[in-house]
């Protein structure tokens, strides 16, 4: 259950900071994860990024100071930690559907976001069937693009990076790999700008060729989880159930390493596509 208490602690943190700095390395730590496998378990448990649920609790705590207090709305965005009323009242329209001026006057609908709760979810589906093996560090030959985890943007853009992938560069790739196979690994990722790089890329020994990275893959311990089911779908359902099933149940730790996922050469639209998740994981549970 150590698992569910530290997201709760997260959420206590989030709640009491409304009015004030919420640090997203405070999060993280409170999480025992590294910022980008903290951003990723939010999204996929909670269905948005951090930062858009932060921002739902804070509009919701601002609509009620307003109905309620009949505060001035320059005073409410400065003490949200917003640098201008017109910044201010852009995110409490994004939320609530009208100005914050209409919604002191307390004759319109307004929204209202909780705070989340976590719990280990028992549904009675099928098992997740997952093998763990130790394997030495190798290397991925392939291409290479940074992204953001800022407002979700990797999740929009890394799947236009593969479409990308498959026009250019997929047919000269191939050849180089052993059995057809091909990776996405998440690597370098840097809290400071909240960035990382996303490698697509087959296993790989000997000399690079001119046109493609050679990247590394440290020697980790792997859960791996092998899923039969259309992209994407059936990836986000599974990493949806690592985060809010396993993890809680198996009390394993993730370690501060690449993200990744194999595909298999096939119809990633057939009901009978092959794929599978790597969870890096930090020595033997708890």
């Amino acid at each position: 259950m150590k698992w569910i208490e530290r997201l709760e602690s997260c959420v206590a943190y989030i709640e009491q900071n409304l009015f004030g700095n919420i640090d997203m390395d405070v999060l993280a730590s409170k999480a025992c994860l590294s910022k980008l496998y903290f951003y990723r378990m939010f999204l996929y448990v909670i269905g948005v990024p951090i930062s858009e649920y932060i921002r739902r609790r804070r509009m919701t705590v601002a609509a009620n100071r307003l109905v309620n207090t009949g505060c001035k709305v320059i005073d409410l965005a400065l003490a949200l930690g917003y640098l201008s009323p017109e910044a201010f009242s852009r995110a409490f329209k994004g939320v609530h559907g009208i100005a914050p001026a209409e919604a002191a006057s307390g004759s319109h609908s307004l929204k209202a976001y909780p705070p989340i709760s976590f719990q280990i979810k028992v549904k009675g589906e099928a098992a997740m069937n997952y093998t763990i093996i130790k394997k030495d560090a190798f290397h991925l030959l392939g291409v290479v693009r940074r992204f953001s985890t800022k407002d979700g943007e990797s999740l929009r853009k890394i799947p236009e990076f593969w479409a990308e992938f498959n026009r250019e560069s997929c047919s000269m790739l191939w050849p180089c790999a052993c059995r057809e196979q091909i990776f996405g690994a998440s690597i370098n990722y840097d809290p400071k700008s909240e960035e990382f790089d996303y490698v697509i890329g087959v296993p790989f020994e000997g000399e690079k060729p001119g046109q493609f990275e050679m990247i590394q893959i440290p020697a980790a311990t792997w859960a791996i989880f092998k899923i039969t089911g259309a992209m994407p779908h059936a990836l986000q359902n599974t990493m949806q159930r690592i985060y809010s099933e396993w993890l809680p149940a198996t009390n394993y730790e993730l370690a501060d390493a690449p993200h990744m996922e194999l595909y298999y050469d096939g119809d990633i639209t057939a009901d009978d596509y092959r794929s599978e998740i790597w969870m890096p994981l930090l020595g033997l549970p708890y």
